[in-house]
């Protein structure tokens, strides 16, 4: 007694496509420009390297935080973003799905110690999310299957797929700033950063034949971690009125310590994995824990200026990230497989190719306290092939419209940012070449096409420094 093989391994592929793609929509895990802060950075797309003086600059440049002494207090929120991700799959089987998600986006908060405390010296804190996202999606079916190749033709199928993931990266920061010249402004933040992650894949498949035998098919990698490392930017700002611009360098992380879990299970009862029409069973399972974690992130420099004429003001802003080779995430040891002693490694691994953005924009002042923003931006992907925790390999593009105005003493801003980006897709799913479940469901994975478009909601304000409101008589 045997599955079909050839159909039974599209079908597998197939129905863990439908559980895995759906969750790229709300899940960019390999960009380094898709999400943005400040307030009119926001309505920029954040090319305010050499640009806007506001606490935003923390991050973008952090000497141009001496120059944006009217705030004193930074909020920013994202009302929500809207995603689309729809997925076209030709390779034996025509497949046509859209996963549309609706959730609320991380935004930054910055406050500065009063200008009298450390003299000519700028001191802020920041505190920003530099990525995040949650995935929970699953897909049960119990379906009739006509000749699978054992059996009278009516047997039954049942299947169960799971992706689970939980991700998040949050940054915390110290600035300093001065003003060292008529002309020039240093600075630097340092960051603590804090990531974890929890990936679980789970599918399971089980077929019976009418008053005869059956077969299982099971498959879990689960692996979750978390981690703390710290990273310094630097920026100088130049301030040549009306032209300005600036450089901002961010070194490599540094590591201190983290730890995770990983767990595989690969196992198949009844079923002729070779061809020689005896079924075959199979096991390998291993679960690892408390082993130490790494993450890097790569050096990156960032130029940016701006020019104004009249009343419009012409921004640009670029930024080179290296690449970052292949590594172990978590340090996982070998193992043997339960059933043919082979060792084995079950790698969980990060790494990002080099990627290059850059992006131009404007604002017209129509009032003294009425603008008008708008942005375009690339968001190159860093996937790499040999990664096993990043999916995202289609290049976004970036595109925001929206104003800032003055209302009761804040600095308000709105605005709508729209995204997209695609991709042909080679998906092939993380089995270990045991013999077991890798065997039934092909390394060639699925071809396809994947297109992702996203609205967003800006919404931002900021609050003057007691010094600006004296200036304005408050």
């Amino acid at each position: 007694m045997r599955f079909h093989d050839s159909r039974l391994a599209y079908i597998l592929l197939f129905i863990t496509a439908l559980l895995l793609m759906p969750g790229l929509a709300s899940a960019q895990d390999a960009h380094y420009w898709t999400l943005q802060y400040g307030t009119r950075a926001e309505l920029l797309g954040g090319l305010v390297v050499g640009s806007i003086k506001d606490l935003s600059s923390t991050f973008y440049n952090p000497g141009a935080v001496a120059y944006s002494i009217d705030q004193s207090l930074l909020f920013t929120t994202d009302a929500f973003e809207l995603s689309n991700l729809n997925i076209q799959v030709e390779d034996n089987l025509s497949v046509d799905l859209s996963d549309t998600k609706v959730v609320k986006a991380p935004g930054m908060f910055a406050m500065r110690f009063p200008f009298d405390v450390f003299g000519g010296n700028q001191i802020s804190l920041s505190y920003l999310t530099r990525q995040q996202f949650e995935l929970n999606l699953s897909n049960n079916h119990i379906t009739s299957w006509w000749d699978p190749g054992w059996g009278s033709g009516d047997e039954s199928i049942t299947s169960e797929f799971k992706f689970d993931e939980q991700m998040q990266d949050t940054w915390v920061g110290i600035s300093w700033a001065k003003i060292v010249s008529d002309r020039m402004a240093l600075g630097a933040t340092l960051y603590g950063a804090y990531r974890s992650q929890n990936t679980r894949i789970q599918t399971i498949l089980q077929g019976k034949q009418v008053g005869g035998p059956g077969a299982s098919v099971t498959f879990i990698r689960d692996y979750s971690y978390w981690n703390v490392r710290t990273l310094l930017k630097a920026g100088a700002s130049f301030d040549f009125r009306p032209l300005a611009f600036g450089v901002a360098l961010t070194l490599p992380s540094i590591n201190f310590f983290g730890e995770g879990d990983a767990f595989y299970d690969d196992s198949v009862v009844n079923l002729d994995l070779n061809g020689d029409d005896i079924p075959d069973s199979y096991l390998t399972s291993n679960y690892q824990e408390g082993l130490p974690s790494t993450y890097r992130s790569p050096v990156s420099i960032a130029v940016g200026a701006s020019y104004g004429y009249r009343t419009t003001t012409f921004h640009f802003s670029a930024e080179y990230f290296d690449r970052t080779d292949t590594y172990d995430i978590l340090q996982t040891e070998d193992f043997r497989s339960q059933t043919t002693g082979d060792t084995l490694t079950v790698d969980v691994t990060g790494g990002m190719n080099e990627v290059f953005n850059f992006g131009i924009g404007l604002d017209h002042r129509f009032s003294e306290g009425f603008s008008l923003y708008g942005g375009f931006t690339t968001d190159r992907s860093g996937w790499r092939s040999d990664v096993n925790t990043t999916f995202t390999s289609w290049d976004l593009y970036h595109a925001t419209l929206g104003s800032a105005f003055k209302a009761f003493e804040i600095d308000w801003t709105i605005g709508l940012g729209f995204s997209w980006g695609s991709n042909d897709l080679n998906l092939t799913l993380d089995f270990l070449e045991d013999d077991g479940a890798g065997s039934v469901i092909g390394p060639d994975g699925l071809n396809g096409t994947a297109d992702y478009t996203k609205f967003k909601m800006i919404l931002g304000f900021a609050f003057p420094t007691a010094e600006k409101k004296e200036a304005n008589g408050g």
